[in-house]
């Protein structure tokens, strides 16, 4: 099984919810290969989130 990053969208964030379960299908998340991200990974650090 290759190594991915499943990334999705939470419309409305909860701060008083967990959300330490693994549900992609829940957030209709979308999944992309490490070495895609790897490659990217400078850009990314700089990011705001």
């Amino acid at each position: 099984m290759a190594c991915v990053h499943d990334f999705g969208i939470i419309e409305e964030f909860d701060s008083q919810k967990s959300y330490n379960d693994y549900t992609p299908e829940k957030y209709d998340c979308v999944s992309v290969d490490d070495d895609i991200i790897s490659n990217l990974s400078q850009n990314l650090s700089i990011m705001k989130t």
